[in-house]
């Protein structure tokens, strides 16, 4: 039996010059990439991050699959 997750991974710039990523799972497999960089935008001007991010630098979908053996 496999079970397939998928992980929404975005990845930003912080004030410090170091690039940090933020991952959520479970996400839908048909985000646009509007929807993420309007959730990434959502973020940068939330400041409830402590890295505080300053620039989206990328996003991906992670497909993960788990297939049991026994």
């Amino acid at each position: 039996m496999s079970e397939t997750t998928l992980t929404l991974g975005m990845k930003f710039d912080t004030a410090a010059g170091k690039p940090k990523t933020v991952s959520l799972q479970p996400c839908r497999e048909n985000l646009t990439a509007d929807e993420v960089k309007a959730a990434m935008d959502a973020f940068i001007a939330s400041g409830v991050f402590v890295y505080d991010p300053t620039a989206k630098l990328g996003a991906s979908i992670i497909e993960r699959t788990v297939t049991t053996l026994f």
